[in-house]
């Protein structure tokens, strides 16, 4: 009875080593990195290695990952659970999950900017992103009452 004890005891302990050890390729190395977009491409500096992506090579893939929630088998709904960004120029290869980014909106700037890089026009950053997603947010109907009560105040304050 010991023996199981003592061996489940390793096997609990250990799981969380071997789930940390089997997600490394999703972890920059180094630990910390800075991507930069320029006209060129995506450079990932980190201190173990400097990664350039020439937007002339460079490939995209996206996973959006789900996970389903059932009640008594009865599916109860669907949440989004994490994204993956795959990016590939020549030997270069690159898995990012939207973890790793200090703020989930700057993966999706990074793409916005990546895909204005490819229509010929320069990269915005995360700030202009943000502002863009926020006003996309807002109803329309909703824009238009703050807009007018705006007006209105600006009216009464003259």
């Amino acid at each position: 009875m010991g023996g199981v004890f003592w061996l489940l005891l390793v096997g609990i302990l250990a799981t969380p080593i071997a789930m940390w050890s089997s997600v490394s390729t999703y972890v920059v190395p180094g630990g910390r990195a800075q991507l930069q977009v320029n006209s060129d491409g995506l450079r990932l500096e980190s201190s173990a290695r400097i990664q350039l992506f020439p937007l002339s090579d460079l490939r995209i893939h996206i996973t959006e990952h789900r996970a389903q929630f059932r009640i008594f088998a009865v599916p109860a709904g669907t949440v989004q659970t994490d994204v993956h960004l795959r990016l590939s120029a020549g030997s270069e290869g690159l898995i990012l999950s939207r973890r790793l980014f200090e703020d989930p909106d700057r993966m999706d700037a990074l793409l916005a900017d990546l895909e204005r890089l490819r229509a010929g026009e320069p990269p915005l950053g995360v700030s202009h992103a943000r502002e863009a997603a926020e006003r996309a947010s807002v109803d329309p109907e909703t824009a238009k009452l703050e807009a007018r009560l705006d007006a209105e105040i600006d009216a009464a304050d003259s």
